[in-house]
């Protein structure tokens, strides 16, 4: 489709016109010297055939707040869930960090905002965080997401799928993993498995619910509502159910939860005199 008046030409198009980085155009643009000459070349070449035509007002900000070595400073949002659940983040976290280090980029981290059981209103620290890229962690509004894209954002989201087009995100296969676990545990000859889950509302444990159960029902082995347990997101909350679960007359064998629950549910296990994985796998 032609672009008209209302779809300028912008510095994504010539980067996927040139197979360049958006900040490697980004820096030809702005006249930075340490960009190779063929690519300054590819881009220049780009400019002429698209037409494009520099934002002034937006150079003019980027001078300012863009010295030389700080323009790849990328936003981090953690969601409330990510600083108040499970450790599960703070690996993904970790890894950002060290990426960023390794490709020489500065994060700058915001909490709690986007939160649907907050205000939504634009943030005033998203506006002063001198960056267009952000890395949203956990689930935030969708509504948060439309936002930060309307404006501009070119952004990432982890462990949330993206509620709008053009939107990169990185999520894992919770239900596929929940199925291969189960898998794994009926054949090694378990029969009994427990799943020790967290609030059935949410996406993460719906999947994993699902997973589960797919699995089970594929190996011929019946659901049973009381091998399931629901707990919060705890070492506590595992202890807790897998106190529940050993009261099962025909305790589960085997138990599948996640790592911060599964500590309480080792717990609650030696505390019955029992074995693992000799009595009970975990």
């Amino acid at each position: 489709m032609p672009r008209t008046r209302a779809q300028p030409v912008t510095l994504k198009d010539i980067a996927e016109h040139t197979g360049l980085s958006i900040m490697t155009v980004s820096r030809v643009v702005r006249g930075r010297p340490d960009v190779s000459a063929a690519s300054r070349r590819k881009v220049q070449a780009a400019v002429q055939r698209l037409g494009y035509i520099p934002n002034p007002a937006a150079r003019q900000l980027v001078s300012r707040i863009a010295a030389p070595g700080q323009d790849r400073i990328i936003g981090t949002i953690l969601s409330r869930e990510v600083v108040t659940s499970h450790s599960y983040f703070a690996g993904i976290i970790r890894g950002i960090a060290d990426e960023a280090r390794n490709t020489d980029c500065h994060l700058l981290f915001g909490y709690g905002l986007g939160d649907s059981s907050e205000s939504i209103e634009y943030p005033k620290m998203i506006r002063d965080m001198m960056t267009r890229w952000i890395i949203l962690v956990g689930k935030v509004s969708p509504r948060f997401v439309r936002q930060l894209r309307a404006n501009g954002f070119s952004l990432v989201l982890v462990d949330m799928r993206p509620p709008v087009r053009d939107v990169d995100a990185v999520v894992c296969d919770d239900a596929g993993g929940a199925y291969d676990a189960t898998r794994h545990l009926a054949r090694l000859g378990h029969e009994r498995i427990g799943l020790i889950r967290g609030p059935a509302r949410h996406p993460f444990f719906q999947a994993l619910a699902a997973g589960y159960r797919r699995a089970l029902n594929e190996v011929g082995i019946p659901p049973s509502d009381a091998l399931e347990v629901e707990a919060s997101l705890s070492p506590q909350g595992g202890y807790d159910a897998a106190e529940a679960l050993l009261k099962v007359p025909a305790r589960p064998t085997a138990v599948f939860t996640n790592d911060d629950m599964a500590i309480g549910a080792l717990r609650a296990i030696y505390e019955h005199g029992l074995r693992v994985p000799e009595d009970i796998a975990v």
